[in-house]
């Protein structure tokens, strides 16, 4: 299994499917701690996802790609 806790996204990042597959496995075999990361990820998004957020950080796509002529 190979995976990586990203500290500033509060986030693991998984590198292939079987990883993601365990982590399922291992969440339906406690639903305390599902119920509990489901809680914590309701925050995380609630907080760094606003529609405010997401409309800027389009609009600073579209303005990199304006600028700079890169592509995505």
């Amino acid at each position: 299994m190979r995976f990586e806790f990203v500290p500033e996204s509060e986030r693991i990042a998984y590198y292939a499917t079987c990883d993601i597959a365990w982590g399922i496995s291992i969440l339906l075999d406690d639903m305390g701690e599902a119920a509990l990361r489901g809680k914590r990820a309701r925050k995380l998004v609630e907080r760094h996802f606003t529609r405010d957020k997401v409309a800027d950080s389009t609009i600073d796509v579209y303005n990199d790609v304006l600028a700079n002529g890169r592509k995505y």
